[in-house]
């Protein structure tokens, strides 16, 4: 794990400092939207053997075992904010009167 400090992965204000790659903060803003590993590696033009060792090394930096744990984490961390979440649709989408 890279890190920008010896913090130990939170500097001050609880802000996350882990280092993470240009790719994997792609992939780990994919995950908000429940893409696959497949629409991923399409997305980054990569297979999606590549995506999960991408997915890996997220889970790995993040110490989480799933992508909605790692989101979280993410958020709690700084790496992502709301505006990163897509919005969820509204009801009358989903169930149209």
């Amino acid at each position: 794990m890279r890190l920008n400090d010896t913090s130990g992965g939170v500097g001050s204000g609880g802000r996350c400092v882990l280092a993470l790659t240009a790719t994997e903060q792609t992939v780990l803003r994919a995950f908000t939207r429940c893409d696959t590993n497949e629409e991923i590696g399409s997305l980054l033009g990569i297979s999606s053997s590549t995506v999960r060792v991408h997915v890996r090394n997220i889970f790995g930096k993040l110490a989480v075992r799933s992508r909605s744990v790692a989101v979280a984490r993410a958020l709690r961390l700084g790496l992502l904010t709301w505006d990163d979440i897509p919005s969820l649709p509204r009801e009358e989408e989903i169930y149209p009167r």
